[in-house]
């Protein structure tokens, strides 16, 4: 699905989220959110980064610091130390995605940098959004495997609203196989998940669409979610 300013899509894309999952079971997704530790741990870690990228972004996105940004993210997410080699090569790229995103103002161009990003090896939309979520999780919420999960029932005219990501298989459980999807197409996909949760953080009062994705990231961990 190409994003498309289209508020009745929108609309119905929600109104189709909110038959699949209560208030109270979101909520109580979000209550029960763990990475990695205890969920007051994986909480209090998730802010302690988050703020510290997020004052690195309001304050110009500087390149000088770019690398020791990025990898305190990466390394949260993934428990890697150091980020894909191909970024070490484009850290001006890294930082004009950090600074758009930021300003938030041209869609054309969050979008376009956002492939860019994408189109580098190893960096997918589960990797490249934790650093745009980072950036500010008033606006922007992570989108990885266990997000689109969840999300996996989300149709619009049979269609599914949202693409997979894919997802390391573990023992025999065999998780939902990825969706294909170009670098510009899932960049595109990605600024209407944004929108997306925005509303439903609107709808469910639940502040800010990162909270959402809390939930998401818990609920998409359940196999009965997924259809």
């Amino acid at each position: 699905m190409q994003y498309v300013d289209d508020d009745e899509f929108l609309e119905i894309a929600v109104s189709q989220f909110c038959s699949k999952y209560s208030q109270a079971e979101l909520q109580d997704a979000i209550d029960g959110f763990e990475w990695r530790d205890t969920t007051e741990a994986s909480l209090a870690k998730r802010r302690e980064i988050s703020e510290q990228y997020r004052q690195w972004a309001r304050e110009g996105a500087a390149i000088d610091t770019a690398e020791v940004m990025a990898t305190e993210v990466y390394k949260w997410g993934f428990g890697k130390n150091n980020c894909p080699n191909s970024l070490k090569s484009n850290w001006p790229l890294f930082c004009r995605v950090n600074q758009c995103w930021n300003e938030g103002s041209d869609r054309k161009q969050m979008v376009e940098l956002l492939s860019e990003l994408l189109c580098l090896k190893g960096i997918g939309i589960a990797t490249a959004s934790k650093w745009i979520c980072f950036i500010d999780g008033d606006r922007y919420a992570i989108y990885d495997s266990r997000v689109s999960a969840a999300l996996m029932s989300i149709k619009v005219n049979n269609k599914r609203v949202f693409p997979t990501v894919g997802r390391r298989q573990f023992g025999a459980k065999k998780y939902p196989a990825p969706t294909f999807r170009t670098p510009a197409q899932m960049a595109s996909d990605y600024l209407f998940f944004t929108d997306f949760a925005s509303v439903v953080a609107k709808r469910y009062d639940l502040g800010i669409p990162a909270r959402v994705e809390m939930g998401l990231f818990m609920l998409g961990n359940i196999e009965d979610n997924w259809v």
